[in-house]
């Protein structure tokens, strides 16, 4: 059974996410972990005290900081704590590969400049307190964990829209691997026409397009229309798509035993996408399939988890 994406509220939250900035008032003797979410267009930063309620966000532009991100990340977040309290901690959750060992990115291509970059290290330095950095869909999966009601401490979270992505969490760990790429299922190969070819060579936004004989990254949003209306051409494309996605969750399914499937991204919350990609599984698939509870807020809420798993248990407690 598919749960269709529904509303979900956190304690504190703030509406408007999309506006430049939005602040309560905090309590200054209350301290606060910070999260940040870094996109390819924009980036996200929230302060949230214990016991969940969020006292500061900012988005910004992520065009500024492509040239020295640790220095615009930390300018960032000073910027939201001059406003609030003493900060214990940060998490990051990054478009790229994070070597949880080394602290070093790789595979980032919206951030190239961060290849080979201690970001942690780096990250630590600016904001002057501990630090963790992740790959966003890792940070995603551990939001909609912790916060996003699913009952399960086996969870996917698949992450379909310009590309494919992959967060997991295993027996209540999110699942690095020896260099933090394990969940890479981009890489995957799929065997297309006799050829093989990585999963998101046809599960992407360009791989749908494809699909459809389309080439215009802008009108994806015209195909998926198209497909909800019951369009040849354009459900044909869909069901392209969804069966690439049901071939990478077998496997994911076969490797890791997931409780629950959750879907996100800007594709995987399209009613049209996720029914096809069901009816592209076989009928006794074990794991429940359903949408992020979180929205495109879990990479955000996520990594303010991860700052949260940074604090002593005494203060950790408090937000319990």
């Amino acid at each position: 059974m598919v749960r269709e994406p529904a509303s979900h509220s956190v304690s504190g939250a703030i509406d408007g996410l999309d506006a430049v900035e939005a602040v309560e008032v905090a309590d200054p003797l209350v301290p606060v972990v910070a999260g940040v979410d870094v996109c390819g267009t924009k980036v996200r930063a929230a302060l949230r005290e214990p016991g969940g309620r969020i006292v500061a966000e900012s988005t910004v532009p992520s065009a500024p900081l492509r040239s020295d991100p640790a220095t615009g990340i930390g300018d960032l977040v000073r910027g939201l704590v001059s406003r609030a309290t003493v900060l214990t901690a940060v998490g990051v959750g990054l478009p790229g590969v994070v070597d949880q060992r080394r602290g070093t990115v790789s595979r980032c291509p919206a951030f190239p400049g961060l290849a080979g970059v201690d970001i942690r290290s780096r990250l630590a330095e600016e904001v002057g307190v501990p630090t963790a950095v992740d790959n966003d869909a890792n940070a995603a999966a551990w939001g909609e964990f912790r916060l996003g009601g699913h009952g399960s401490d086996n969870l996917a979270l698949l992450a379909l829209g310009t590309g494919i992505g992959l967060g997991a969490v295993v027996d209540g760990r999110l699942l690095r691997g020896a260099h933090g790429a394990a969940g890479e299922v981009a890489e995957v190969p799929l065997r297309v026409d006799g050829k093989r070819q990585p999963t998101e060579s046809v599960a992407s936004v360009a791989g749908l397009l494809q699909a459809r004989a389309w080439r215009d990254t802008a009108r994806v949003r015209e195909l998926i229309a198209d497909a909800e209306r019951g369009d040849p051409p354009a459900v044909r494309a869909v069901e392209v798509y969804a069966d690439a996605v049901a071939d990478a969750l077998l496997a994911i399914s076969g490797l890791i035993d997931p409780g629950v499937i959750v879907f996100t991204g800007g594709l995987g919350v399209r009613g049209v996408v996720v029914r096809n990609i069901v009816r592209s599984l076989p009928a006794n698939i074990a794991a429940s399939i359903t949408v992020s509870s979180l929205g495109e807020r879990a990479p955000l809420l996520g990594a303010l988890e991860l700052a949260t798993d940074l604090l002593p248990p005494a203060v950790e407690a408090l937000s319990g």
